[in-house]
Parts: C-alpha cells; sequence; structure tokens
C-alpha cells in the first residue's frame, strides 16, 4: 500500500485507478474469506455472517413476521469413501454433492413463491442450507428436494462410469467396482430448524433433528 506522501504525488487518474485496485483487492479478500475452496460453496464463517445480516435487516423491515429455515445436511456412510478409495476421491465425490445440493436448493413453488437456498460447506462431510422467508409448509418439499436429488445424482454418475467403461472395453478391478457401489448408496440426512427472530439455538436444533435422522436409517430428514 502507499503511504501518505506517496499518494499526494499521485495523479487525479491515477488516484483513481489505485482506488479501483484496492476496492478488487478488498473483494478478493472478503471472496477468499467466505468460500470454501474444495466445494467453492459458501463457507461456515458465511453462514454465520448471512445469519447476522438478514437479522440487522428484519429488525428493521415493517414485516417481521417472516419464517427461515436452517438444514444441516450430513452425507451418510462417507468416512469409508476416504478411508477406501483416498480422499481425492472422496473430494471429488463432495464438489458434486454440492453441486447438486446448490442445484436442488433452487425451488419455485407456483408463480409467486421462487426460493434461492443459500447452500454452505459446514465442515467436513456436512452441508447446510439457508432458506430465508420461507413458507414453512414448503420445508419438507424442499428437504425432499435435496435428498432425492442427491440419490438421483450419485446414479446418474454411477451409471456415466459404467458407460464410459462399456464404450472403452474397459475391466474394472474388484475395488472399482466397489467404489461404484459405495457411490450409488451415497444419502444425505437431513436437520432442520425452522424459526423466526431467534436464531441462535438453530445450530442445536437442526444438530437434534439430524441426530432422529440417523437414529431411524438416515436418508430423509427430520424438522426439530
Amino acid at each position: 500500500m502507499l503511504g501518505e506522501k506517496e499518494l499526494s504525488e499521485l495523479s487525479t487518474e491515477e488516484l483513481k485507478e489505485y482506488t479501483l485496485k484496492l476496492t478488487r483487492y478488498a473483494q478478493m479478500l472478503e471472496k477468499t474469506a467466505y468460500t470454501d475452496p474444495l466445494t467453492g460453496l459458501r463457507n461456515r464463517q458465511a453462514l454465520e455472517y448471512d445469519l447476522k445480516e438478514f437479522k440487522k435487516k428484519e429488525r428493521t423491515s415493517k414485516d417481521k413476521e417472516k419464517t427461515h429455515a436452517f438444514l444441516v445436511v450430513d452425507v451418510d456412510n462417507f468416512k469409508g469413501m476416504n478411508d477406501n478409495y483416498g480422499h481425492s476421491t472422496g473430494d471429488h465425490i463432495l464438489r458434486r454433492l454440492a453441486g447438486a445440493l446448490e442445484k436442488n436448493t433452487r425451488v419455485s413453488r407456483g408463480q409467486d413463491r421462487v426460493y434461492e437456498g443459500r447452500s454452505y460447506r459446514w465442515g467436513g462431510d456436512e452441508f447446510a442450507v439457508l432458506l430465508v422467508d420461507v413458507n414453512p409448509e414448503d420445508v419438507p418439499y424442499i428437504a425432499k428436494r435435496i435428498v432425492n436429488g442427491i440419490k438421483s445424482q450419485a446414479e446418474k454418475s454411477v451409471k456415466a462410469l459404467e458407460r464410459l467403461w462399456r464404450m472403452k472395453g474397459y475391466e474394472p478391478s474388484d475395488t472399482e467396482r466397489n467404489l461404484l457401489n459405495d457411490i450409488r448408496n451415497v444419502s444425505v440426512s437431513i436437520g432442520i430448524a425452522v424459526f423466526e427472530e431467534q436464531y441462535k439455538d438453530v445450530f442445536r436444533w437442526a444438530d437434534e433433528a439430524l441426530y432422529k435422522v440417523k437414529q431411524n436409517g438416515k436418508n430423509g430428514y427430520h424438522i426439530a
């Protein structure tokens, strides 16, 4: 960064250019701070920031009766992926799941209700979704869409790889066949907290709801 003396020697045009560079650099730093490098989703820090920001806006809004939903999305049995096939394979699967998650949180429920869910990487094999100003009746629909969308993405990935092997006349190893079976069995469990003004306990509520899904066989959702 330039010092006071150096800044004073800049022309008007040079000062404008320098200010623009600083602005771009600040934007780059902010994006890096709030983005998960593996999946490209927002990270946990971004989630906490977003929660605080929209609550600030809500306090100044005339309509304070809005409902929101926080979803913890846990990938079932993912630890075996890293243990059996390596972290590079696990990372690839996480990136594909992140794309499927984003796709399935963009939901239209008639002409007057269009939701753009904000997706985050919560950490490890857990993701999160924030639904702002959502109709509570639509939350189960969105949760089912995510659960089914992840299963559909897993099945598409398996079929694509099997088709490629056939085209190339490739005979997969036992390990590769086992990987396909494990990918086919990928699913998610979702714990959901629906809330209005008080949001400090939503993380705990969603975790408790997630635990109930895990107890009931995974591959589903539960609303706290």
